[in-house]
């Protein structure tokens, strides 16, 4: 991901969700994902549900979308 604020906002909603403790781990996970529609990251960052957090990851995102960024 090529925009810093994003990713910073991206990652804290991943951590808060319990999804992804550190940048690395999430980055792995979402590596293949980071050109995808933003919709299908809570399913990338969770694993597919195996990693828990994905409905909060999922709201935490649906308002970042919201949200202008710079």
């Amino acid at each position: 991901m090529d925009h810093e604020p994003t990713w910073v906002a991206l990652a804290d909603a991943a951590r808060e969700a319990g999804a992804a403790d550190d940048d690395a781990k999430l980055a792995d996970r979402l590596a293949a994902f980071l050109d995808a529609p933003i919709t299908q990251l809570p399913d990338a960052a969770t694993a597919g549900g195996f990693v828990p957090g994905g409905d909060v990851l999922r709201t935490r995102l649906n308002a970042l979308l919201k949200t202008p960024q710079e």
